[in-house]
């Protein structure tokens, strides 16, 4: 009988279960390679073992495709991601990000151009090594007839791809195993007013209904003439609210009122003065994000960016601040 997990358990788990694998196991793959780099390089313990780590959690986001229904999948690799950008930001960057996108690519080009007889890992092993020893790669190049080949050393080569594949696995155990269950944040409807979204019939024009909180924080409606709406306002005795229109980790959309800046207001509301946000849940408490429409309303276009290894992270950032301006 399968047990259930919620799917941002199993991301933790995922990176717990990489790191702490390879670093009970590093003293003997360390060793590996000490033997086979003798003479020719040292490597750096700590970063070696961390670029390791990469290169594996690149390797464990392949399956996912063919192991869960696309949607869970998609859900899946945005949480690698998500965990990716926080791994150690302060200090790095994206440095873990950028490595796993840049793996992944190596990964999709190889398979694509791959030849009888060869690994499609191996380019995730050859990049790994230029990675761990830069220009002393050159060192391992196999030569024929005293000239280099360009080509290097293939038993140094099989014995990365025997090491990383070592940590491989962690989604089919999972997907046999484990029923994954969509997180959802935890929401207090009444304090938000969020409820599901209905669409509102072209012609229900504004004519000076109103919505307000009344002393007891309830949300209520009233119509008012707009001329005394606009004193009210001016005196402070009324404060607007935007209805607020929500994407996250649940079916469909969720709508509530918010009150917004006016910063907020000129970037965020549309011409029928509705916002946009998204919620996501990264921490295990609901996070909400406001965001233009056209971004709101291409959700599906975001994840790909995000997922796309042949961009890097500002050019991912760029591409989807212009989807809302075009």
């Amino acid at each position: 009988m399968k047990t259930e997990m919620s799917e941002q358990e199993a991301i933790g788990r995922m990176f717990l279960s990489v790191f702490q694998g390879i670093q009970s196991k590093w003293p003997e793959i360390n060793a590996s390679f000490a033997e086979m780099f003798k003479g020719k390089v040292v490597l750096d313990d700590v970063m070696a073992m961390y670029d390791f780590a990469l290169a594996t959690i690149a390797l464990n986001i392949k399956p996912i495709d063919n192991l869960f229904p696309k949607p869970q999948g998609e859900r899946l690799k945005g949480l690698i991601i998500n965990h990716l950008r926080q791994m150690n930001k302060e200090t790095m960057g994206t440095y873990a990000l950028d490595e796993v996108m840049s793996y992944r690519k190596e990964l999709e080009i190889n398979l694509e151009r791959i030849k009888g007889g060869e690994s499609p890992l191996d380019a995730i092993s050859l990049r790994l090594l230029k990675r761990w020893l830069g220009d002393s790669l050159g060192k391992f190049e196999v030569e024929l007839n005293g000239k280099k080949t360009g080509y290097i050393a293939p038993l140094l080569v099989m014995l990365v791809t025997e090491k990383v594949v070592a940590f491989i696995g962690f989604w089919k155990h999972i997907s046999e195993n484990v029923n994954l269950i969509e997180d959802a944040p935890p929401l207090d409807d009444k304090a938000l007013g969020l409820k599901d979204y209905s669409p509102e019939p072209s012609d229900n024009k504004p004519d000076g209904t109103i919505k307000y909180y009344d002393n007891k924080g309830k949300l209520c409606q009233k119509w008012i003439p707009p001329a005394e709406i606009e004193k009210m306002l001016a005196k402070g005795s009324l404060k607007r609210v935007y209805k607020v229109l929500i994407k996250g980790p649940w079916d469909g959309v969720k709508q509530t009122y918010w009150e917004l800046s006016d910063e907020n207001v000129k970037t965020f509301v549309d011409e029928n003065e509705y916002a946009y946000a998204f919620c996501a849940n990264p921490k295990g408490e609901a996070e909400y994000m406001l965001m233009r429409k056209k971004i709101w309303e291409n959700m599906d276009k975001v994840t790909e960016i995000m997922l796309d290894t042949n961009l890097s992270e500002l050019q991912r950032v760029e591409s989807i601040r212009k989807m809302g301006e075009d």
